[in-house]
């Protein structure tokens, strides 16, 4: 991967951080009045709705070969099933800005396992110090003073650790994904993820007997169209063009995007460390995409 291509999709990167993490205002607001389950399946299946639309209009089909689609299940299972439901579990016991730490370690596991298993992904110098800058605007949003809960709730944090490692397995599948448009990736993903998700939910939540409030069932419907749909769509295309470690990277901005979400909509206060946090986190990505200065000397003088 051309460290050009890296820079000049740090926008939809920061897009894609953008949708994820301001999700997490809408999440808040769904679940006073509909149960996590339901509201992680109920997102799930109207974001499938969008994207299959999509597809539709423009006329791609959905892969027939049944093994291409063992594949999307993997990746619907990690990067959807697993962490929608882990990290809403973990965040009942656990702080939210310990939870945005335990978050920030899937672009490292991503870094590591791309380096195995992905051949144009190697591990360098300034991948590494752009994975400590990263984390350090991670640290610098939420407060060193986060750490110091690790420890306590265990399982919580566990579960929260478990959906940022989901997210990193689901890029490197949908990594090795054969080539197709990005919209018959999405809905094929999100179809994999509604098959395992909608039983789940109907057995144990019956929503049927659910009554959500208006604000609610809004979130519910924004979490479908924004952060699922169309950060999907967003995903697979930065995953195809710049690859798994890269695209994992966004979840530096996360907390970030969530914390200047609740300044704005919730009138939270938001201190100068945001905006320096942000700048860091993505000095840090710009690092990662610059080859190492001896290779760089070398080349040019090739």
């Amino acid at each position: 991967m051309a460290a050009s291509a890296g820079i000049r999709n740090l926008p939809l990167l920061v897009l894609l951080a953008l949708l994820w993490g301001t999700a997490f205002l809408f999440i808040k607001i769904g679940v006073e009045t509909i149960p996590p389950l339901s509201l992680a399946a109920g997102r799930i299946v109207l974001g499938l709705l969008v994207l299959w639309a999509i597809a539709a209009w423009r006329g791609e089909a959905l892969p027939r070969t049944g093994r291409v689609w063992l594949h999307f299940a993997l990746v619907g299972f990690f990067g959807n099933a697993v962490p929608f439901f882990l990290i809403a579990w973990g965040e009942v016991s656990i702080e939210s800005g310990l939870a945005a730490i335990l978050m920030a370690t899937a672009p490292l596991a991503a870094l590591l396992m791309a380096h195995v298993f992905i051949a144009d992904e190697r591990l360098n110098v300034n991948k590494l110090a752009g994975v400590v800058l990263g984390f350090s605007g991670v640290l610098l949003v939420v407060g060193v003073e986060a750490l110091t809960s690790i420890g306590r709730d265990l399982w919580g944090q566990l579960a929260v650790t478990g959906g940022a490692m989901g997210y990193a397995i689901s890029a490197i599948f949908a990594r090795a994904l054969p080539p197709m448009p990005v919209a018959v990736k999405a809905t094929a993903t999100l179809i994999c993820a509604s098959a395992m998700m909608v039983p789940l939910a109907l057995v144990i939540d019956r929503p049927w007997t659910i009554d959500p409030s208006p604000e609610s069932a809004v979130s519910l419907v924004v979490l479908g169209i924004f952060p699922s749909a169309l950060a999907l769509l967003i995903y697979f295309r930065l995953v195809t063009a710049v690859g798994a470690a890269y695209t994992v990277s966004n979840n530096y901005m996360v907390p970030i995007f969530g914390v200047l979400g609740g300044a704005l909509v919730l009138d939270e206060r938001l201190g100068w460390q945001a905006f320096a946090a942000l700048a860091l986190a993505l000095a840090g990505i710009a690092l990662s995409q610059t080859p190492p200065f001896r290779r760089a000397r070398l080349d040019r003088r090739a």
